[in-house]
């Protein structure tokens, strides 16, 4: 009977199989008494009495070759009238069961149960146990607890989780998780969420969103912040200002109109009522109306509506409405408008209209001059003229010519007088006394005419 012991014994099944080992030896070592013999073998155990006191027919047994055998029936035999439904054996504090049920081992002593059924298998003892049936097998003991079952492998303690199923590893502690399936890995600790797959990496939890992969970066909260970075450049936002980082530079866009730019060609600032430009082109600065100025390497331009400004080569110039033109440059200062030209130069002053007046100051003296007379004070003394009087007064002396042959000089050498072609010449070598000049208004013809007294007392008329 040796055979029927049992030589590898799983861990989970090592007492009941130490049990069965010692029924073996305890069947093993039977012996009858009193008439009673019996033979165990492999496959079965006869126990064989004597013929004292047995009576009637004999009955089949099974014999030590598994055929039926007759054996005489005792004096007490009684006919069953029916079949077993449980074989049992006890050793000690063990008990073990077979029947239509299954098989039932239990040792109270040893806190051990042992079931094999058509549920499956189940064993329990003090420090765990194992149960298999067609929902999978489940291990277990006072801290952690094992499945196998249709969704894959799970292991669990008082601290974490651990699951491997078709297509995904899972592993649990707490808020925490971490789940690494056939398209992804993802972290979770309650409140946020990390997902790494073929894609890009996707992270939330409650205010904020994060993705990473093949169209770049993208970071949002739950109302208007958001930054995104991708093959076009960097995009910022919230509920007021945007931001782009680009091909095109750097532009910020705000509430009410206003955006700024700064890229390889320069800077620009724009709102609903200022536009500024600033770069290759210089400097330019305009409202929506008619208001800019422009500084390049030409010069400085600025207007509004009426004026219009210019420093640059050429100097300052003003332009106002009706053609007004104010310039200061190198050569001096010229102020035009529709009916006055002035300048003020190295030539010293001219001012003149749009007619044929004109004065004119400069090193030499001061010009006037009209459509009908001009007069000029220099260093060679005082000019003056119109269509009927020429009066000139110098080094030379003083000389007084009307539009005839009418005239009056007064020279270093004397007095000369011409009226009407004659003339009177009073040298000054031949005045012994004094003489005087003076103006009277004569009537002549009943008009009032302009008459020169020249005397040697005064006169008073």
């Amino acid at each position: 009977m040796s055979s029927l012991k049992l030589q590898q014994i799983p861990v989970a099944f090592e007492a009941v199989g130490a049990k069965h080992n010692a029924l073996v030896d305890v069947v093993k070592t039977m012996r009858g008494e009193n008439g009673i013999t019996v033979v165990a073998s492999d496959a079965n155990v006869i126990i064989r009495g004597s013929s004292t006191g047995s009576s009637g027919d004999a009955v089949n047994v099974v014999g030590v070759d598994g055929k039926l055998n007759a054996v005489v029936k005792h004096s007490t035999w009684a006919a069953p009238t029916t079949y077993p439904t449980e074989l049992g054996v006890i050793i000690g504090s063990g008990e073990s069961f077979l029947s239509e049920d299954g098989f039932t081992y239990v040792d109270n002593a040893d806190g051990i149960f042992a079931a094999l059924n058509y549920y499956g298998l189940r064993f329990i003892e003090p420090s765990g146990s194992l149960t298999l049936d067609q929902n999978g097998l489940v291990w277990e003991d006072a801290f952690n607890k094992a499945y196998i079952d249709l969704d894959g492998f799970t292991f669990r303690n008082a601290s974490a989780t651990g699951t491997l199923g078709p297509g995904y590893i899972e592993l649990t502690s707490g808020t925490l998780s971490v789940t690494y399936g056939a398209t992804s890995l993802e972290f979770s600790n309650g409140s946020a969420e990390t997902i790494v797959s073929a894609t890009g990496v996707e992270y939330e939890d409650g205010s904020i969103t994060a993705t990473l992969g093949g169209t770049g970066l993208r970071i949002e909260d739950n109302g208007t912040n958001r930054i995104a970075i991708d093959e076009l450049g960097l995009q910022w936002r919230d509920g007021i200002i945007t931001a782009y980082i680009d091909y095109e530079g750097i532009t910020v866009r705000a509430a009410g109109g206003i955006t700024s730019n700064i890229s390889p060609t320069g800077y620009t600032f724009e709102n609903s009522t200022i536009t500024a430009v600033l770069g290759g082109s210089g400097l330019r600065i305009e409202d929506n109306g008619t208001n800019r100025m422009l500084i390049d390497e030409l010069g400085l331009q600025w207007r509004d509506g009426t004026i219009t400004t210019y420093i640059d080569y050429d100097g300052v110039t003003v332009r106002g409405a009706g053609s007004v033109t104010s310039n200061l440059n190198d050569s001096g200062y010229v102020y035009e408008d529709a009916s006055i030209s002035a300048v003020i130069g190295a030539n010293g002053l001219r001012i003149e209209d749009n007619g044929t007046n004109v004065t004119r100051v400069d090193e030499l003296g001061i010009d006037w001059t009209d459509a009908s007379a001009a007069w000029r004070i220099s260093t060679t003394g005082y000019y003056f003229s119109d269509p009927t009087l020429f009066v000139k007064a110098g080094q030379g002396g003083v000389a007084v010519n009307d539009a005839s042959t009418n005239y009056f000089q007064v020279s270093s050498t004397g007095f000369l007088m011409s009226y009407s072609g004659t003339a009177i010449s009073i040298p000054f070598t031949a005045i012994t006394r004094s003489l005087y000049l003076r103006e009277v208004e004569v009537c002549v013809s009943g008009a009032t005419k302009k008459m020169m007294i020249l005397a040697s007392d005064y006169y008073d008329p």
